[in-house]
C-alpha cells in the first residue's frame, strides 16, 4: 500500500468528521418507503468515541442525518444497544406500516368494496 496514498485519505477522511451532521428525533427521520427499506442504512456509533471517520463520511455523502432516541425524567443518554433497538423497531414497524398500504392500494377497486 501506497503510504502517501493512505496519509491522504485518512486526512481528508478527518475533515468530513469536522462537518456537522444534521441531528433530530429518530420518530422524525423521513424513511423513503417507496424503496421497500432497500435503500436504508443505519450506522450506529457508540456514546464515548461517536461514529468513526469513514462512517461520518458515509452519512454525510448519502445526506444522512444524525437519529437519537429523546429521553425524559433526567435521564442523559441510553446505551448504544438500546438506542438501536429502538431505532430500528421504529424502522420495522414503519416499513411494515408502509408495505401494507402499498400493498392495500394495489388491489382493484372491486377487490377493495367486496364482491357485488
Amino acid at each position: 500500500m501506497n503510504d502517501k496514498k493512505f496519509l491522504l485519505s485518512q486526512d481528508l477522511l478527518e475533515e468530513y468528521c469536522s462537518l456537522p451532521l444534521s441531528s433530530r428525533p429518530y420518530s422524525e427521520v423521513e424513511l423513503d418507503t417507496s424503496s421497500g427499506g432497500r435503500e436504508l442504512v443505519v450506522v450506529v456509533g457508540g456514546e464515548a468515541h461517536g461514529l468513526s471517520a469513514a462512517a461520518k463520511k458515509l452519512a454525510l455523502d448519502r445526506l444522512g442525518e444524525r437519529a437519537f432516541v429523546p429521553t425524559r425524567n433526567g435521564v442523559d443518554s441510553l446505551n448504544v444497544a438500546s438506542a438501536a433497538s429502538v431505532i430500528l423497531f421504529d424502522i420495522a414497524r414503519r416499513m411494515d406500516q408502509a408495505s401494507k398500504e402499498r400493498s392495500r392500494d394495489a388491489k382493484p377497486e372491486e377487490d377493495r368494496r367486496g364482491a357485488v
